[in-house]
């Protein structure tokens, strides 16, 4: 899908042109949707994500980067579950390694450690409610595509982020979960 919007992009004559020139700070925001993976899915549905990120570029190809995310989801409720939410606040500290030098259109990979809190509130079928808040280690890798506009950068970006806490209802001291967002950086 990357791939066939770059192609379309420069088809476009967006990767034609000379790129605006490279900010040394940039701030963004991006949202989208959480997938949970592994077991994590037979607890948590599908959900929604908005992050913020602060990039420091250093060079063309690398930038230090901070994310603070949070993302919502609901219980799947043919499980174990009658009803209920999760949610995690969290944040990175990592790199962003472009593919390509120049042009207008970039893809990158994005690797970060960081903190998360986990916080559930739901009710089992038995009608005992469960409500735990942990606070764990995580880290996350991904790849994402970057567009330079006249004035911003469009974002699109995948990770696989797993987050590390003992308290939860989640049949593992794993939770997997793989946001898909797509933002904008000024």
């Amino acid at each position: 899908m990357a791939v066939g919007l770059a192609v379309s992009l420069s088809r476009a004559g967006v990767a034609q042109d000379e790129p605006p020139p490279q900010k040394a700070v940039s701030l963004g925001v991006l949202g989208g949707v959480s997938i949970p993976a592994h077991v994590s899915s037979d607890v948590l549905d599908i959900g929604w994500n908005v992050t913020g990120e602060f990039l420091l570029n250093l060079d063309k190809l690398t930038a230090l980067r901070v994310d603070l995310s949070y993302e919502h989801f609901g219980f799947v409720t043919s499980g174990r579950f009658e009803s209920g939410s999760a949610h995690t606040f969290g944040g990175t500290a990592g790199l962003r390694l472009n593919l390509l030098e120049g042009g207008r259109v970039k893809p990158y990979l994005v690797v970060g450690l960081g903190a998360f809190n986990l916080t559930t509130d739901g009710v089992t079928r038995g009608g005992a409610n469960l409500s735990s808040n942990a606070t764990g280690f995580g880290f996350d890798a991904g790849l994402g595509l970057s567009v330079a506009l006249k004035r911003v950068e469009l974002h699109f970006v995948t990770t696989l982020l797993n987050i590390f806490v003992s308290e939860s209802p989640i049949p593992s001291d794993n939770v997997y979960i793989v946001p898909i967002a797509v933002g904008v950086m000024f």
